[in-house]
């Protein structure tokens, strides 16, 4: 698999472009076939199927061997330096833009908290007193919204790097403003994946914003090797802490922190092992549910086109149920039923599966290199796409409900952007309005006069060509 690098230039950027981060997935769903078969079967009391299984393992490697097939039939990263140069380099009339439509979603998400808590009366004494289980079961998000944090999420990631982009440092007020309002928004976002208990949530925003500023950071010349890896390790780190709070909210014991360890990550591993065995084969693969997820229930739109109707896809509920009794049929553990991204799509694609990972491949490099340029497509669906690929030892999250959020909220930001920014102008322009000129015309006009007669006996110098003031 690590052929594909040798001529690719292997570096920084490399390492957080979508190539890292198929690496990383890789290295864990590889790493989790090592686990001791004694040790995983006495704390998930299922048997340990994954344990050295050549077949696994290169299912795996082919894997992402499509993906980066995908990936650098885009051009992969070729002209990295060179797209860091360009794009969205100045910015704009109003340097705070930015936070508007930051403080919008925010509002949007506060009413929604409204309305949870209105219809869970303690929920948020069930949080406090690590009651999480209970509070999972009762609670209750009727009109109150569920797409709105997805949305909340993508605002998040775009405002920070145009911030990063705009403000060089928090020097000023108004850079202050602008970091203090992001983070609030950031600290909001998390406090919702706390009331309803999701870690699933709250490590792919925390993910995310990692992302974008590693890429920003490297806009700016900022970002080198030491630097990574004390933010990679740092993250590595705060990961596996929240998903132990988390576990400890929910009112596991040491014994369950452990188990939920396993169960919700190598565990997934393990049972792609069944899934490419035969073992385990749930009710609804082949029907698009886990590939066409997003379009079921569409934000908006669900209400004019209803795309699941249309595709014959099933409920969503009845198919997530249902994968639970297909699990203990085959002999897992059914607390647990995650088969990673690699099987919920290997069930759901067949023949497919592999030019879908090529595709995907593909789009990821699309993503990368508009999040180089500080584009609003790359600074809201890289972080996305990476996020997803990073958690490919859990579900099919690219294709899940919030895709179509954040791709609406693509368009909607770039309109924003449009109607709202203004680059800054050319340095010919600039410096033209430093000294008071007037625009240039589009094309410079001659000097049709006739040039003074010269005294005779000295030399006649050429006339030289317009200088950059005169000439566009």
């Amino acid at each position: 698999m690590f052929g594909i690098f040798r001529g690719t230039g292997f570096n920084i950027l490399t390492a957080i472009s979508p190539v890292g981060m198929v690496m990383v997935a890789f290295l864990f769903l590889v790493g989790s076939t090592f686990v001791s078969p004694d040790t995983y079967q006495v704390v998930l009391k299922e048997p340990n199927l994954m344990h050295m299984n050549g077949k696994l393992i290169g299912f795996i490697s082919l894997t992402c061997l499509a993906f980066l097939a995908g990936f650098f039939l885009m051009g992969g990263n070729s002209g990295n330096n060179r797209l860091l140069r360009s794009g969205a380099a100045g910015e704009n009339v109003n340097k705070l833009y930015h936070v508007y439509p930051l403080l919008a979603a925010a509002a949007l998400n506060l009413y929604s908290v409204m309305i949870m808590l209105k219809n869970t009366p303690g929920l948020i004494g069930f949080v406090l007193s690590a009651n999480g289980n209970t509070a999972k079961q009762v609670i209750d998000t009727t009109g109150g919204m569920a797409g709105a944090q997805p949305l909340l999420i993508a605002m998040i990631w775009w405002a920070m790097g145009k911030h990063m982009v705009v403000f060089p440092n928090l020097k000023t007020s108004a850079a202050k403003l602008s970091a203090a309002l992001i983070g609030g928004g950031l600290c909001l976002a998390i406090l919702i994946s706390v009331l309803k208990v999701a870690r699933y949530e709250v490590i792919p925003l925390l993910v995310g914003s990692l992302i974008v500023y590693l890429v920003i950071s490297a806009r700016r010349g900022t970002l080198n090797a030491k630097k990574l890896t004390a933010i990679g390790l740092g993250c590595g780190a705060a990961v596996v802490a929240i998903f132990i709070a988390f576990s400890l909210l929910r009112g596991n014991t040491s014994e369950g922190v452990e188990q939920n360890l396993y169960g919700y990550g190598p565990t997934a591993v393990n049972h792609l092992a069944a899934v490419i065995d035969g073992r385990l084969q749930f009710p609804y693969a082949g029907t698009g549910t886990y590939t066409f997820e997003f379009l079921s229930r569409a934000p908006f739109l669900y209400k004019f086109i209803n795309f699941q109707a249309l595709l014959g896809l099933p409920d969503p509920v009845m198919v997530f149920e249902s994968e639970f009794d297909a699990t203990r049929q085959a002999g897992l553990n059914a607390a647990y039923n995650w088969v990673t991204a690699l099987g919920y799509y290997y069930m759901d694609l067949g023949p497919w599966y592999y030019p879908f990972f090529v595709l995907m491949g593909a789009l990821s490099c699309l993503f990368w290199k508009h999040a180089l340029k500080g584009q609003t497509l790359g600074l809201v669906m890289y972080p996305f796409t990476a996020g997803t690929i990073l958690l490919w030892m859990t579900s099919n999250a690219f294709t899940r409900a919030q895709l179509m959020t954040y791709l609406m909220m693509v368009v909607a930001l770039a309109i924003y952007d449009q109607l709202f920014s203004r680059r800054a102008r050319n340095p010919l322009q600039e410096s033209m309005a430093a000294r008071g000129a007037v625009n240039p015309s589009p094309r410079p006009q001659m000097d049709l006069r006739r040039p003074a007669l010269r005294p005779q006996g000295r030399p006649q110098t050429r006339q030289q060509p317009p200088g950059p003031e005169t000439r566009r």
